[in-house]
């Protein structure tokens, strides 16, 4: 029994540990200046991100931006290398503020909340297209 409680407590920290990072695909929701709920799904994968915006009750595309990120000190640093909805972000780097509660995430303002974890699934194929798959992986 003293080595099943060992064994549950220390691996309790790595199991929390494992759940505190980006990988995967998160969800949130605002308001627009016309009052339309917008959705923002982000999908993040080793140290890239690719947002996808759109309006939540028709599915009308907003536009789609992402780039490379990493995380120090509480902070999400990233840099925009595309952006439909607004080209003049391309290259320019960002610094805001993130914190992880559970299967949610705040960032800056914004609350996330987790889709799935990026476990290799039936769409694991897709990110091989897109060049980030490197050999040896």
């Amino acid at each position: 029994m003293k080595m099943f409680l060992f064994s549950v407590l220390a691996f309790t920290p790595l199991c929390f540990l494992s759940a505190q990072n980006f990988q995967g695909a998160w969800e949130t929701s605002s308001l627009n200046d016309e009052g339309k709920e917008i959705t923002h799904i982000t999908l993040f994968s080793d140290n890239y991100f690719s947002e996808t915006i759109h309006e939540k009750k028709t599915g009308k595309f907003i536009g789609t931006m992402g780039g490379n990120f990493n995380s120090q000190n509480g902070e999400l640093v990233y840099t925009v290398e595309f952006a439909s909805a607004n080209p003049n972000l391309v290259g320019t780097t960002h610094s805001v503020p993130y914190e992880f509660m559970g299967e949610k995430l705040t960032i800056d303002t914004k609350v996330w909340s987790r889709l799935d974890d990026g476990s290799p699934g039936d769409l694991a194929g897709a990110w091989l297209i897109s060049g980030r798959k490197r050999d040896g992986e």
